[in-house]
């Protein structure tokens, strides 16, 4: 298995996806890498975001109570989209400003099994426009054909944050509470 690391960073308090080209950290290509094309097969497809945790350098992990969607078509496109659960109430409470957090882009993504990334070259994000143009690398690990871990590294290598994202099967299920 490999990982796949998402990019995180704090838009109005709250944790988003972000991510720019980055190096990946040394890893030793897997000597039963599968072929690109089987590896992409498996990211077809629609999830839904089961956790999003963040991993400071000084601290114990922190669930940012996320709830999302991510989507990877066979035509090399994807689209992911999240937010706090928390949010509907903040703006609630917060009615004369839009409160601001979470993550929105579209984009296509190319697969390396070799070293086990998936980079998602953007093309459009409304709510981080400097994304659009950059490269948002991910580390990926599947755990079965239902589970999808991507992950975030910083330049140094160490792990910052992971999305475990679970393929819907059916309408999804996640609520705002």
């Amino acid at each position: 298995m490999v990982s796949l690391v998402l990019s995180v960073a704090l838009v109005g308090g709250c944790a988003a996806a972000e991510s720019t080209e980055q190096t990946p950290a040394e890893t030793e290509p897997s000597a039963t890498a599968e072929p690109t094309e089987t590896v992409q097969s498996q990211f077809v497809g629609n999830w839904e975001l089961v956790s999003f945790k963040s991993f400071p350098e000084d601290g114990e992990a922190v669930d940012n109570g996320y709830i999302g969607r991510i989507l990877y078509d066979e035509h090399g496109n994807m689209s992911a989209v999240g937010m706090p659960r928390s949010l509907p109430a903040r703006a609630a409470e917060e009615s004369d400003a839009t409160p601001r957090a979470g993550f929105a882009y579209f984009s296509t993504y190319e697969v390396f099994p070799e070293d086990g990334r998936v980079v998602h070259s953007v093309i459009g994000s409304p709510m981080t426009p400097s994304w659009v143009g950059t490269e948002l690398v991910r580390y990926y690990e599947f755990e079965g054909n239902d589970i999808l871990k991507l992950s975030l590294r910083d330049e140094e290598g160490r792990t910052t944050g992971t999305l475990t994202w679970s393929r819907l099967q059916a309408a999804a299920t996640d609520q705002i509470q």
